[in-house]
């Protein structure tokens, strides 16, 4: 009687499943710690994505780069080399957590230094933040690299009191800086975010000396290695570089692919959500996991969800999107509501979804609707500028061939309705303002009425709009465009 009950309130749309209708309906007071917890945990869980290694849904091409990443660092590492290499991908792909991946296991043997084209938008900034990160991490150089009094190189030496002296380094000692990293007693992991905002800074002088440095260093006792890596969505970054950086660039790139199957983010919610939470009673712990993983595979089975997930997949793959997605329905947890609600999940999905640039086109007037079916004429004739004068004239010009049409209704024509040149100047300001016009050059020296507008709108949408308007005289002037 209870599953019948329970399957009755169910939200519209929700079929009903075994594995929910084990589910109580009310948490048990011994577990309501618990909610608190694991919301606590997964909370942590989603600042840092896990790492999902799969079977036949995973990413070979991934897993390739991983292994090609960590031989260039073993190489700086253990060989003391000087490498660099590019990753190229989309947005949220994984090219960042794929390089601290790489990096985490020799984290407290390397000095690394992390850039963002974003941030550092001149290389004089970036050199001074190197020399920055620098002097954070050599703080203590003489007793953790060279515990035993031991004196350490000149270069060295010479590289210590350029970042010690000043917080800002004189701009003359900054290419010098970067020369003598490989001498500083680690091997050193220089990261480039954005990189292909740094091949737009004049002269490339930063990626020059960076790659340049790791072309020219050589295994030796005083070399400890480096390796330049780069960080980038844009696919002719390369092309960007001077031929005197380019030459020096080891050409290494590795792709980095974003998973488009439904399947890697449904793993990826499950690792998050089934965080492991301890209590002071190891049996309540299993009850309560036992209840928390059923209610996690019912709402990941669900066919809301996985339909919902499917349309964000086609938009984006930038799996971060879930950051957003689960935050939303974490901290709606509570004693009283402890399990996922999929209506909350479906309402959160639908707000990352971004709406329609025009989403109101039913809201288009008549006047309107004839200046875009006017401007659609004149992109069909190999002219997509025009002016207000040139639309008016097109239209008076359309109103006069269907007024003169033989067919009457009580006493009147059939043709398209006239509109008044105020009217149609009302609605082309409105058009303007929806900034579905927009104009090609701004002048003040240019007349309002000479201003040359393009219309933003693709050609298909024009039809659609004017298709769902019901104004058939538009429709058939959009069908005879081969005239003009």
């Amino acid at each position: 009687m209870q599953t019948d009950t329970h399957s009755s309130t169910n939200t519209q749309g929700i079929q009903p499943n075994p594995l929910h209708a084990s589910l109580p309906d009310r948490l048990p007071a011994h577990l309501m710690s618990y909610v608190e917890a694991q919301r606590l945990a997964s909370m942590k869980a989603i600042r840092q994505l896990p790492e999902i290694l799969h079977r036949e849904s995973g990413s070979p091409e991934n897993d390739t780069g991983y292994s090609i990443l960590k031989e260039l660092l073993n190489g700086t590492v253990v060989r003391r080399e000087g490498n660099s290499c590019l990753l190229i991908g989309a947005r949220g792909s994984g090219k960042t957590q794929l390089v601290e991946q790489c990096i985490k296991p020799l984290a407290e043997d390397l000095l690394i230094i992390r850039l963002s084209g974003w941030i550092q938008a001149s290389d004089r900034m970036a050199m001074q933040e190197i020399a920055y990160q620098v002097s954070q991490q050599t703080a203590s150089f003489q007793t953790s690299l060279y515990p035993n009094n031991e004196s350490p190189p000149k270069e060295a030496d010479e590289l210590l009191s350029i970042v010690d002296d000043a917080p800002l380094p004189p701009v003359s000692h900054l290419p010098s800086l970067i020369s003598l990293l490989p001498q500083i007693g680690r091997p050193v992991v220089v990261i480039l975010d954005a990189f292909d905002l740094f091949a737009l800074h004049p002269r490339q002088s930063l990626l020059y000396c960076l790659l340049d440095t790791a072309q020219s260093c050589r295994a030796s006792e005083n070399m400890h290695g480096i390796i330049v890596v780069g960080i980038t969505n844009r696919i002719d970054t390369i092309q960007l570089l001077e031929k005197r950086v380019k030459s020096r660039f080891s050409g290494r790139t590795i792709s980095i692919n974003a998973s488009e199957r439904t399947s890697r983010w449904k793993d990826v919610i499950f690792k998050i959500l089934t965080e492991a939470v301890k209590g002071r009673n190891p049996h309540h712990d299993w009850e309560w996991e036992v209840m928390w993983k059923t209610a996690n595979e019912f709402f990941l089975n669900n066919s809301d969800v996985e339909k919902l997930m499917g349309e964000l997949l086609s938009v984006t793959k930038d799996i971060r999107t879930l950051r957003k997605l689960l935050t939303s329905l974490l901290i709606q947890l509570s004693p009283h509501s402890p399990f996922l609600s999929i209506p909350h999940f479906i309402f959160a999905g639908e707000s990352q979804q971004a709406r329609g640039r025009f989403p109101f086109p039913s809201s288009f007037t008549y006047p309107s609707l004839c200046l875009l079916a006017a401007s659609f004429h004149l992109d069909t004739g190999g002219q997509p500028v025009f002016t207000f004068e040139v639309l008016h004239d097109i239209i008076l010009e359309q109103v006069r061939r269907s007024s003169s049409a033989p067919i009457q209704v009580n006493g009147g024509n059939i043709g398209m309705v006239r509109s008044t040149r105020s009217v149609l100047e009302k609605s082309f300001e409105m058009l303007v303002t929806m900034k579905i016009f927009t104009p090609v050059i701004v002048s003040s020296n240019i007349s309002p009425a000479f201003i040359k507008y393009r219309c933003c709108l693709d050609r298909d949408e024009v039809k659609t709009i004017i298709g769902k308007s019901g104004q058939i005289n538009l429709r058939r002037w959009l069908a005879r465009s081969s005239e003009l």
